[in-house]
């Protein structure tokens, strides 16, 4: 990437513009740890991919906790309030002109890893190596966040415990029997549930909360790849790197790679 957030005053954010992509602007920021915006709105419609740490947002009546390999698709009239975690977080953003922002950009929405987790890290990959070349990984992350549809509506109460207890234990989530055994219902009844519900199986989204897990270590720390597989959850070492490969399309080194810029 051109060039990495410029220096700011203590406690402040710090922005810099890094790639203009036909009338699309990218920039790069940092946060400081436990900074807040209180609610606003950004005025510029926006795409913007989590590479480190953690944010909190609340919008319309929601709460989301994002972290690396995480991707919010916002609308510029949309009011939201943010909220950093005690390390800070870096994301890159980009501001789309209105004529690339059609309906099926126009609700705000999280992507945590999955297909657009992947696009967007990709992307940020794409700028480092050659910007001129990151405008067909722009058109991939659009298609990827545009792909994955409406978000869940009302879901029934023992399907969003069981979704809160995958959550809460990334890195040892409950098995779907344990989840039925708790919510006491059959398992099958609980997959068909859970995948109508939130678009993805139960052992998919348990998985995504591994690969998310990793990718947050990977980022944040220096622990060797060995411990983050264990602490994320993974069996070993390779099924981490086959799984992020696979989830994110990119590598446990790559992706540890991505905010050091």
């Amino acid at each position: 990437m051109p060039r990495s957030p410029h220096a700011a005053p203590p406690g402040q954010p710090a922005f810099a513009d890094v790639a203009r992509l036909g009338d699309a602007v990218v920039f790069d920021g940092a946060y400081p740890p436990g900074h807040r915006f209180e609610p606003h709105t950004d005025g510029r419609p926006r795409i913007s991919v989590v590479l480190r740490g953690a944010v909190k947002e609340e919008a319309r009546g929601r709460e989301e906790v994002a972290s690396a390999a995480s991707v919010v698709v916002k609308p510029a009239d949309v009011r939201h309030r943010n909220a950093f975690g005690p390390e800070g977080a870096r994301l890159v953003s980009v501001v789309l002109p209105e004529a690339l922002w059609g309906d099926d950009l126009d609700d705000w929405r999280w992507h945590h890893a999955g297909p657009a987790g992947g696009a967007g890290l990709r992307f940020v990959r794409s700028l480092r190596q050659s910007p001129e070349a990151a405008e067909d990984d722009l058109w991939a992350l659009l298609a990827a966040v545009t792909a994955e549809g409406d978000g869940p509506g009302p879901v029934a109460p023992w399907l969003l415990r069981a979704k809160e207890h995958m959550d809460d234990a990334p890195a040892d989530a409950p098995s779907v029997a344990a989840l039925a055994a708790d919510a006491d219902v059959h398992p099958v009844s609980l997959a068909r549930a859970f995948r109508r519900a939130f678009g993805v199986a139960p052992t998919t989204y348990r998985r995504r909360l591994r690969v998310r897990r990793a990718a947050d270590l990977l980022a944040s720390s220096g622990a060797p790849a060995a411990q983050v597989a264990l602490d994320a959850g993974f069996a070993d070492q390779s099924h981490m790197c086959r799984d992020v490969r696979a989830e994110l399309g990119l590598t446990p080194g790559q992706l540890r790679a991505l905010p050091a810029a």
